[in-house]
């Protein structure tokens, strides 16, 4: 048993920051830090029977009301030993440092493994243990058994100040790990890392960390249809970028590392689909776990059916790979993967799901606005080939905020291309945010009147175009702005048809537009950004397509693409029947001799 483990009998004496029991300080300067707090009273005051000397600072004791708590808490008495238990080889127990990741680079207790999530995903009841240690980082690599968490005897959680929101964040990750079961004890380290940094300098690593990677989403295990090797050019930051507003010209790219993905203990299950596909009933919920709206491998190489299928699974993982390294950057504010803009009290309203928001260097802003209301969930993404904004679909509170959107982003003329229906499955997807039909009442927002001109049903292309008059009733200015619905393509799945998605793809190029194209579905990563990476590519030449033929070539431009576009908005190609169609269209595409160009200009 090591020293200091969590007891949850919580005793009958006064409890002065959160102790669970009244063992003694480390040291008396520590008692009187923790315990005082300076003020500032007139001359001659008389307080609990003494007078004090004239003004100046003076210290009177901090009310137990005011004392930041937790029935988590443990002194700072045993931390030595528990240090050298945490750093043995076999040991079963984990400190887990809940700071920033960029902070955890610059030092850190010895032994200990960094967690870096926003508070806000910390807290979601979907947002398990599991998928919270697989964003861990480890400087020492995969020498925790973080796979077999059930199985720990310890786990300590260090804060990086001794503040109640820390707590709280603290106790979060400490109640997730009770109510999975967890018969381990879950402690947290009295004081936060700035105590102990302060009183245990000897127990603090000071090595400065270039971090390269963090532990996939699969372990790595042998595999029996071998590895995959990212492409050379598949880019994704290690270190946070101190000039936030060139980052997305300014990314790094990472080196050429193996990356295997394990097939033990994951099952799959027959389809239509040649290689298996998720579970039904988890297919309909796109933010759940990770494996969830992704295949599994088969345990058995004799059952791999298909070697391309196999490579694309690899590839589709370590796409995961790429996003878990960028998201243990989504709390540091100097990170170009920050996301903390989309946390906020008045932005976080405004997400149709709270696990999916822009990253803040790419986000779109809402113009004459101010700092803490220019928040839409929306990302601008830019390609070789075109410029686009993904966003979610509306919800009823953000209707005017994306009309303004869309008012401030284009031309004279401009495009929408809506690739979700109002409601499916029983789900709304999204806002009635234009009149769907041409007699239909003009809808009205604080700003706006948005009124149909035209509908047009396009049969071939499973689709329907709107063309409507946005007026900004300010100004009494209009512009036109043709809307194009698909409705062939169901949540978390590819789309039912090619040849529906290539015309509706031709009929979207054709439309006259000034400014970025607007593409969203319901969450506007799944199928936007399924759409975006194939009108991105079908600019392309056939000679560059045919390159990406290759599902195991080493440079391949739809994996690049994908990644690229994941850089900028996180989750883009949510599942692998998304990414496994956009390969399928290009081969499709090579495959017809008559195709000499890009298929759009």
């Amino acid at each position: 048993m090591v020293p200091g483990h969590f007891n949850a009998m919580m005793p009958a004496s006064p409890i002065v920051f959160g102790h669970t029991s009244p063992g003694p300080f480390p040291n008396e300067s520590l008692r009187k830090s923790r315990t005082l707090v300076p003020a500032v009273v007139p001359s001659f005051v008389s307080v609990s029977g003494f007078k004090l000397p004239t003004s100046g600072p003076c210290v009177g004791p901090l009310s137990e009301s005011r004392c930041p708590k937790s029935s988590f808490t443990i002194p700072l008495t045993d931390l030595k030993s528990i240090v050298e238990c945490c750093t043995k080889p076999d040991s079963h127990s984990i400190i887990i440092d809940l700071r920033t990741f960029s902070e955890f680079c610059e030092c850190r207790l010895c032994g200990s493994i960094n967690v870096s999530v926003p508070a806000t995903l910390l807290k979601r009841p979907r947002f398990n243990v599991s998928k919270i240690l697989q964003t861990a980082f480890d400087p020492r690599g995969s020498s925790h058994p973080l796979d077999d968490w059930q199985h720990l005897e310890h786990v300590y959680l260090c804060v990086a100040s001794w503040t109640a929101s820390n707590i709280a964040l603290a106790e979060s990750l400490g109640k997730k790990f009770k109510n999975e079961s967890f018969s381990g004890s879950v402690s947290i380290f009295d004081g936060g890392f700035a105590c102990i940094r302060s009183h245990y300098s000897a127990l603090i690593d000071d090595t400065k960390l270039e971090p390269t990677a963090v532990r996939p989403v699969l372990s790595p295990a042998n595999s029996p249809v071998g590895s995959f090797c990212e492409p050379k050019n598949a880019a994704t930051s290690t270190t946070p970028s101190s000039a936030a507003a060139d980052a997305s010209s300014k990314r790094r790219r990472s080196a050429d590392v193996p990356c295997c993905i394990s097939l033990q203990g994951l099952t799959a299950r027959p389809s239509g689909f040649f290689c298996p596909l998720p579970r039904s009933e988890l297919a309909s919920n796109p933010f759940g776990a990770n494996l969830a709206t992704s295949p599994s491998l088969l345990t058995q190489s004799g059952e791999m059916t298909d070697v391309a299928c196999s490579s694309l699974y690899r590839k589709f993982h370590s796409l995961h790979r790429l996003e878990s390294e960028r998201f243990v950057y989504s709390a540091d504010k100097g990170s170009e993967w920050c996301t903390v803009d989309a946390m906020k009290p008045a932005a976080y309203s405004k997400n149709r799901y709270s696990d999916i928001v822009p990253y803040n260097v790419t986000r779109v802003h809402l113009p004459d606005s101010s700092d803490s209301d220019d928040y839409i969930n929306a990302s601008h993404i830019k390609t070789r080939k075109n410029e686009y904004i993904a966003c979610q679909a509306p919800v009823s509170s953000t209707l005017n905020d994306f009309w303004l959107m869309v008012w401030d982003n284009v031309g004279t003329s401009g495009t929408i291309v809506m690739l979700a229906g109002l409601c499916e499955g029983g789900r709304e997807m999204s806002a009635p945010y234009w009149p769907s039909k041409q007699l239909s009442e003009p809808i009205r927002t604080e700003r706006f009147v948005i009124r149909s001109k035209s509908v047009t049903e396009v049969p071939e292309a499973c689709c329907t175009l709107h063309v409507l008059i946005l007026r900004d009733v300010e100004t009494q200015s209009e512009k036109t702005i043709n809307h194009v619905q698909y409705h062939a393509w169901s949540d978390c799945c590819s789309p039912e048809d090619i040849s529906s998605v290539l015309r509706c793809l031709k009929l979207v190029n054709d439309l006259p537009k000034n400014g970025p194209l607007i593409v969203h579905c319901s969450a506007g990563v799944g199928r936007t950004g399924t759409f975006i990476v194939l009108d991105s590519l079908l600019r392309c030449s056939t000679i560059e397509l045919q390159s990406s033929c290759s599902q195991s070539s080493s440079s391949d431009l739809v994996f690049e693409l994908i990644n690229n576009i994941r850089m900028q908005r996180m989750k883009m190609v949510q599942t692998f029947a998304q990414f496994k169609f956009v390969y399928d269209v290009v081969e499709r595409l090579c495959q017809d001799d008559s195709l000499e160009f890009a298929f759009l200009s």
